[in-house]
């Protein structure tokens, strides 16, 4: 993936936003909490941010650029027009280890059953960052990650499924059609 400064930027004027918005709360320890109780950082959110774009690059979807004054993003991510009707995607990035800058390449889908605005018709999970690139770890649809019980990371009960529980790639075509 080619990441421009153009994006950089994007990504950290969607931050600002939700900064700004009190969708995001900052603590003295540079860190923002979100809305659900979890935490994130500056960097954390402009990696996701691209790795939103770089699944929706990978898939051919117009990815959802626009800046909102009241919450960053507006919470979607990109829509999947398929025979059966678009489709809302939403991007998981696993992230970084904690407190390090190894890569994740395995963990939980994780999406909170409080934020229904938050939900998509199918989910994607994206490893990697900018500097080494990223990669597809797989996807679910809303209906499927309901199905497995609630998982609680230290801050409340959410949806949760194990990276090995994803459909694959070459799942998602024959799905759509």
């Amino acid at each position: 993936m080619n990441v421009s400064q153009a994006d950089i930027d994007n990504a950290k004027d969607r931050f600002r936003a939700k900064v700004k918005s009190g969708y995001y709360k900052p603590d003295s320890k540079g860190r923002v909490k979100r809305s659900d109780g979890s935490y994130t950082t500056e960097r954390n959110y402009l990696e996701s941010t691209l790795a939103e774009k770089f699944a929706a690059d990978l898939l051919g979807c117009k990815f959802n650029n626009e800046v909102y004054e009241s919450g960053g993003d507006g919470g979607l991510d990109f829509v999947i027009p398929t025979t059966k009707g678009d489709k809302e995607v939403e991007v998981i990035w696993m992230g970084f280890r904690k407190g390090t800058e190894e890569i994740r390449e395995e963990g939980h889908l994780i999406v909170n059953p409080y934020q229904p605005t938050r939900w998509s018709d199918i989910y994607v999970m994206i490893s990697g960052s900018i500097n080494s690139g990223f990669k597809f770890l797989g996807w679910t649809t809303h209906a499927k990650l309901r199905q497995k019980p609630k998982k609680d990371f230290g801050y409340g009960e959410k949806y949760a499924m194990h990276s090995n529980d994803l459909f694959n790639y070459d799942q998602l075509l024959p799905f759509l059609k």
